[in-house]
């Protein structure tokens, strides 16, 4: 039966086939779609590399899994959600992990930028891996990384996709987008998802010197 799809007249359908119930799928931490663990992030590998996940398709009979490897993790919302490291400055007497609900942090604006107050929907707290950005004036800030980032454009980009991107810092010169020149993954660390209505709050290892992080998935 044709699909609803098709590519250069390629019936969809034609080229995958759903798995079966008797194949195993494995074992997750987040999310899963049948057997495959979102919290990883895939990339191919060479022929031959054994995997345990289950994609739910299979091409011309064979297992699409086994062609890719986890090379990290990346949570899609089942590791915390977009949120920042639990240590991290909110201001100079509040961490991430302090904060209430209903309590007022400072956000960014945008076109042009500026910090307004907005309060605080949830502070739900839990494990995530993470990614630390350090940009050119040494600002710094820790955050799962299926964080989005606002970028100077208006569109948005993950933590571990911010090496030589700019980031809006607020710092000892105000407010200004610097380069990050450093961005890695840490260990697994307790992070705050502290949402704000869609929008970007400042957080940072330093108060006086924080990033500007978006608190709902990548758009």
């Amino acid at each position: 039966m044709p699909s609803n799809y098709k590519r250069i007249s390629v019936d969809i359908d034609g080229l995958f086939e759903p798995i079966q119930v008797s194949d195993t799928p494995a074992a997750f931490t987040g999310y899963k779609i049948n057997g495959v663990d979102l919290n990883l992030r895939y990339a191919p590998a060479p022929v031959g590399t054994a995997s345990t996940a289950t994609t739910g398709m299979k091409q011309a009979g064979a297992e699409i899994a086994p062609r890719f490897a986890a090379i990290g993790t990346r949570s899609t919302g089942g590791g915390g959600g977009p949120c920042v490291a639990f240590d991290m400055w909110l201001n100079s007497h509040m961490q991430a992990g302090g904060v209430q609900l209903g309590d007022e942090i400072d956000c960014a604006k945008y076109f042009p930028v500026g910090i307004e107050k907005r309060s605080v929907k949830r502070n739900t707290i839990k494990p995530a891996p993470c990614v630390r950005i350090v940009t050119t004036s040494g600002a710094a800030v820790v955050a799962s990384d299926c964080t989005p980032m606002t970028l100077i454009d208006g569109t948005t980009c993950y933590m571990p996709d911010m090496l030589g991107k700019l980031a809006l810092v607020d710092g000892p010169k105000g407010l200004i987008w610097e380069r990050v020149i450093e961005c890695r993954y840490v260990k697994t660390r307790n992070v705050v998802f502290i949402n704000v209505d869609n929008g970007c709050y400042f957080a940072g290892e330093n108060p006086a010197n924080r990033i500007a992080t978006h608190n709902s998935d990548k758009t």
